[in-house]
C-alpha cells in the first residue's frame, strides 16, 4: 500500500491514529521484548532530556554509517507495525568498537556533563527513533539525516515547529505542518506501547483491547 505524501510530519509520527492502515509486517507482537517501565519525572525534565538525546543521536547518525544502516534496517522490520525503532532494540548492538548505548552515553556526557544519561533515557516512555520512510520516494542510506525532537505532552494543534538538529550539530526549527525536504529521523516516546509495555495496536493500526494485548 502506498501512502499519500500529503501527511505533515507530525501527523505521521504522532500516535498512529486508531484507524491508520499500516503496511503489513512479518513480525508478531510475540517477537518484541519490552524494557522495564520508564522512571516517572516531570514533563519539563522529560523535554529537556529528549532534546539532549536528539542532539546525541544527530551526531551519532552523522558520523556512523553503520548506525544509520542499523536504524534503517530495524525501521523496516516494523516491530511495532510502523517504522518505529525502540531504543532498547538497538542499544546493545555493537557499532564499531562499542555498543550503541556506550557511544550514546559517552556523547551525552560530553554535551551535558552535569546530566545523567541513564536517568534521561529511563525518564521517557520507551525512547524511540522513527524513520518516516513512507513520505520519501527513496531513502539514501549514505546521507546523514537530521534529527527532529517530538516534544512530550504537547497537543499536535499547538506544534508549529520541532526542535531539530542537522548532521553538523546545528540546532534549528523544523516546521511541524509541512513535510521536510531533507531526510529526518524523529526521536520521541513510543506511541504504540502502553504503560505496561504491551503493543497497543495490531498490524492494521487498530487499537487492541487491553485484555488482548501481548507484551
Amino acid at each position: 500500500m502506498k501512502r499519500s505524501k500529503s501527511y505533515a510530519i507530525v501527523a505521521t509520527i504522532l500516535i498512529a491514529g486508531t484507524f491508520f492502515v499500516l503496511f503489513n509486517s512479518g513480525c508478531s507482537k510475540d517477537d518484541v521484548t519490552i524494557d522495564p517501565s520508564p522512571q516517572q519525572v516531570n514533563v519539563e525534565e522529560k523535554n529537556a532530556n529528549i532534546e539532549l538525546l536528539g542532539e546525541v543521536f544527530a551526531g551519532m547518525l552523522s558520523e556512523l554509517e553503520e548506525l544509520r544502516a542499523l536504524v534503517l534496517a530495524k525501521a523496516r522490520e516494523q516491530v511495532t507495525f510502523d517504522y518505529d525503532v525502540p531504543y532498547f532494540l538497538i542499544k546493545d548492538k555493537t557499532v564499531g568498537a562499542a555498543t550503541v548505548h556506550e557511544m550514546a552515553s559517552a556523547r551525552f556526557q560530553r554535551i551535558a556533563p552535569n546530566a545523567d544519561f541513564e536517568r534521561a533515557v529511563s525518564s521517557l516512555h520507551y525512547l524511540t527513533l522513527t524513520v518516516p520512510l513512507h513520505i520519501y520516494e527513496a531513502w539514501d542510506e549514505a546521507c546523514a539525516p537530521s534529527v527532529a525532537v517530538l516534544p512530550i505532552d504537547v497537543p499536535r494543534s499547538e506544534m508549529e515547529s520541532l526542535v531539530s538538529f542537522k548532521p553538523t550539530g546545528e540546532r534549528y526549527a523544523l516546521c511541524a505542518n509541512t513535510e521536510p525536504t531533507e531526510q529526518v529521523v524523529v526521536i520521541g516516546e513510543a506511541k504504540r506501547i502502553d504503560s505496561e509495555g504491551r503493543l497497543l495496536v495490531n498490524r492494521h493500526g487498530i487499537v487492541v483491547p487491553e485484555e488482548q494485548r501481548i507484551g
